[in-house]
C-alpha cells in the first residue's frame, strides 16, 4: 500500500513537471503564455544587481518594488553567467520543478487528511482528490497563478508546507508540539521573505490564538511567542532596512496602489472578512467531515486568505491574479476535502456501492474541458501579443537609438529588459520613493526634470491618448513630440476597468522635442 501511495504522489508531481517543462523547452509561446510584464521587472533589476549597478530598474533610480527572496534568486541567475534569453527560461523551468515539489507535498497532506476519516470507498476517494490536484496542475490559467516568473512559486512552496503542519498538528500549542511550532515560525518567516504580504499571517495567527491566550495566558504565552517572535523580528528588520536603504519602509509598488482611506472601504473590508467567518462558524460538518476538519485545523490560514481578499480587493487598486495565489491554494485544498466527502456520500448511497456513472462523467468533463482550453492557450499565447510586440519594438530600439538614449514607459518590463537602454518606469512600481512622493503631490514633471528622457515608448489605443498620458507625467517637454515609429497589433484582453474584448492597439515610440 505504501508503495502504491508513493507512486501516485510521484505521478501527481511528475506529470505537470514533465508536461510544462517539455512545452517550455519546445514551444516558445508557452513561455510567453505564463509570464507577465511584471516578471521582467525582476529580471532587469536582478541583472543590474548582478552587474554591480545596485537595486535599480533603469540604472538611475533606486527601487525596492519587489519581494526579496525571488529577487535574490533572479540576481543569482545572472551572477552565474546566464544570458538575457536563457535566464528567464531557466527561471520558469525551476518554478515548474518547485511547483511539482509543492504539489507532491500537498498531495501527501491530502492523503494523510483523508485517512483520518474512514469512509465507504477510501481508495476511490483518495484517487478522486488526487485527480482534482492533477487537473489543477494541468490547467494553464490556474498554473499561471504560481508559475509566472514572479515570486509566486516560492510563496506556494512555503504555504503548502505551512498547511501541512497545520493539518497534522491537532494542538499547535501543546508542549509536545514544539517542533511543529518552530517549523511554523520558520515557514512564516520564509513566506514573508517570499512575498511580504505574508506578514498578514501574523495577525491571523494572533487572532486565532487570542481566545486561548485570554483563558490560559500562562500556559500559552511561551508557545505563542515561539510561533511569532522569529517572523516578527524579520518583518521589523525588513522595514528598518528598507527605510534606511530606500527611504521607504514598505515597497513603493504597494504604496502606489493604495487609494485614499474611507469609511466605506473599511466597512467593505470588514464585511469581506466577517461574513465568511460568521458562515464558517455555522457550518455543519456531519455530512462533510473532511471539509469540516480542514476548516477547523487551518482556521488561521483561512483568516489570512480573507485578509488578502479584503486588502487587495477593497483596500488597494489594480489587484493582479497572482496576489490571490494563497486563496486559490486554500480553495484547492477545500476542494480536495469536499470532493472526497462527495464521492464518499455517492458511494455510500449508491445501491451498487460504486460511483454513479453520471457523476464520473460530469467530473471528468469539468476537468477535461479547462485542461484542453489551457493547453491551447499555452501553445498559442493569445494574450501575450502585447508583450511579444513590445519585445519586437524593444529590439528595434536597441538597434536604432543611440547608446545614451533614455526612454520612459508605464508598462516598462519588457521594454526595459530588451531595449538595452535605460527605461524610466512612469507608473512608479519599480521607481524610487522620491518618485512616489512626486506622484502623490502631482510634481512628477519637476522630479524628472533633470533626467534626460528623450523618448516615450508604450502601447496605447491611439497617439492622442499616449500624448495626454505622457504630458500628465512629464509636463511641457512632451509638447512638440513626434511619433517616430509604431508597431500595431490586435489582442483580446481586458483590465481591472475593462471587460475582455477585442482591441486594436499599437506600440508607439514618441520622440520628445526637449529631452
Amino acid at each position: 500500500m505504501r508503495g502504491t501511495v508513493d507512486r501516485r504522489l510521484l505521478v501527481l508531481a511528475a506529470v505537470p513537471v514533465v508536461l510544462w517543462t517539455v512545452l517550455l523547452l519546445t514551444v516558445d509561446k508557452t513561455f510567453w503564455s505564463l509570464v507577465y510584464d511584471d516578471s521582467f521587472y525582476y529580471w532587469q533589476i536582478g541583472s543590474n544587481i548582478a552587474a554591480g549597478r545596485g537595486s535599480t530598474f533603469d540604472g538611475i533610480h533606486l527601487t525596492n518594488g519587489y519581494h526579496p527572496l525571488w529577487m535574490l534568486f533572479s540576481a543569482g541567475l545572472y551572477a552565474l553567467g546566464l544570458g538575457r534569453d536563457a535566464a528567464p527560461l531557466v527561471a520558469l523551468v525551476v518554478q515548474v520543478v518547485l511547483f511539482g515539489l509543492a504539489w507532491w507535498l500537498l498531495g501527501r497532506s491530502v492523503l494523510r487528511l483523508l485517512r483520518e476519516v474512514p469512509g465507504a470507498a477510501s481508495r476511490r476517494v483518495e484517487n478522486g482528490a488526487l485527480a482534482l490536484l492533477l487537473a489543477v496542475a494541468c490547467i494553464q490559467p490556474l498554473l499561471k497563478v504560481w508559475v509566472n516568473g514572479l515570486e509566486s512559486t516560492f510563496v506556494l512552496l512555503c504555504q503548502v508546507a505551512l498547511l501541512g503542519v497545520l493539518l497534522r498538528s491537532r494542538d499547535l500549542l501543546a508542549p509536545a508540539a514544539r517542533g511543529d511550532r518552530w517549523a511554523v515560525a520558520v515557514l512564516l518567516a520564509a513566506t514573508f521573505g517570499s512575498r511580504t504580504d505574508g506578514a498578514l499571517l501574523l495577525p491571523a495567527i494572533g487572532l486565532w490564538l487570542l481566545p486561548r491566550l485570554v483563558r490560559r495566558f500562562r500556559e500559552t504565552v511561551v508557545p505563542t511567542l515561539e510561533l511569532l517572535v522569529l517572523p516578527s523580528l524579520l518583518v521589523i528588520g525588513y522595514l528598518v532596512a528598507n527605510q534606511a536603504w530606500f527611504g521607504s519602509a514598505v515597497q513603493v509598488s504597494g504604496l502606489l496602489k493604495s487609494p485614499e482611506p474611507s469609511v466605506w472601504r473599511a466597512l467593505a473590508a470588514a464585511a469581506v472578512v466577517g461574513l465568511p467567518v460568521w458562515l464558517a462558524r455555522r457550518f455543519r460538518s456531519s455530512r462533510w467531515p473532511r471539509l469540516g476538519l480542514v476548516l477547523v485545523r487551518t482556521r488561521p490560514f483561512g483568516l489570512f486568505c480573507l485578509f488578502l481578499v479584503a486588502y487587495y480587493g477593497v483596500l488597494q487598486t489594480f489587484p493582479r491574479a497572482w496576489y490571490f495565489g494563497p486563496v486559490l491554494l486554500y480553495v484547492v485544498l477545500l476542494g480536495c476535502a469536499g470532493i472526497a466527502d462527495l464521492l464518499d456520500l455517492a458511494v455510500a448511497e449508491a445501491p451498487s456501492g460504486r460511483l454513479p456513472t453520471r457523476l464520473v462523467v460530469v467530473l471528468g468533463l469539468c476537468a477535461v474541458v479547462p485542461i484542453g482550453f489551457g493547453l491551447w492557450q499555452a501553445v498559442t499565447a493569445p494574450a501575450a501579443t502585447p508583450m511579444l510586440t513590445g519585445r519586437a519594438a524593444a529590439r528595434a530600439i536597441a538597434s536604432d537609438l543611440p547608446q545614451d538614449a533614455v526612454l520612459a514607459s508605464w508598462d516598462a518590463g519588457v521594454f526595459g529588459y530588451y531595449c538595452e537602454r535605460p527605461v524610466v518606469n512612469l507608473d512608479g512600481v519599480v521607481n524610487s520613493a522620491g518618485f512616489l512622493a512626486a506622484v502623490r503631490s502631482g510634481t512628477t514633471a519637476e522630479y524628472l526634470a533633470d533626467v534626460p528622457i528623450g523618448w516615450v515608448v508604450n502601447h496605447s489605443p491611439d497617439e492622442a491618448t499616449l500624448r495626454t498620458e505622457a504630458h500628465d507625467v512629464l509636463g511641457d517637454r512632451v509638447d512638440g513630440a513626434t511619433v517616430v515609429r509604431t508597431w500595431p497589433f490586435e489582442v483580446f484582453a481586458g483590465s481591472n476597468q475593462v471587460l475582455p474584448q477585442a482591441q486594436k492597439l499599437a506600440v508607439y515610440l514618441l520622440q520628445l522635442a526637449r529631452p
